[in-house]
């Protein structure tokens, strides 16, 4: 993905802080899930391409929060989530390859509801 295009970060930036939003250190509800998939949509983004976002882009830079034994609860800062995307897109590759190995099991059934209402 070629992040130089302002339009396309435009675009980008409501899904990145919604998918995000699987990481946090909170029950994930029906709700959040429709809200997800609905940001999705508004941006016109088809499943596929928000399966590339989700793992490409937004779980490489959030997912070790659920790690955490204080995890973030609150919502992510969304300048610092850009700026973490940013940099973690730099390593496209080794990311894409660590998280298919990873699956990113703590989230892989609410990123299955997700899909399923796309």
């Amino acid at each position: 993905m070629d992040f130089s295009n302002p339009r396309e970060l435009e675009r980008r930036r409501p899904v990145w802080n919604a998918i995000a939003d699987l990481c946090l250190d909170t029950e994930i509800t029906d709700e959040s899930i429709d809200y997800i998939a609905r940001t999705i949509r508004e941006q016109g983004f088809s499943a596929e391409e928000a399966q590339i976002i989700a793992y490409k882009e937004v779980f490489p830079a959030v997912y070790s929060n659920l790690q955490s034994i204080a995890g973030e609860w609150a919502g992510f800062n969304a300048d610092w989530l850009e700026k973490e995307i940013l940099h973690a897109s730099r390593k496209t590759d080794l990311l894409g390859w660590w998280s298919r190995l990873l699956g990113y099991p703590m989230v892989a059934n609410d990123w299955r509801r997700v899909l399923g209402r796309l």
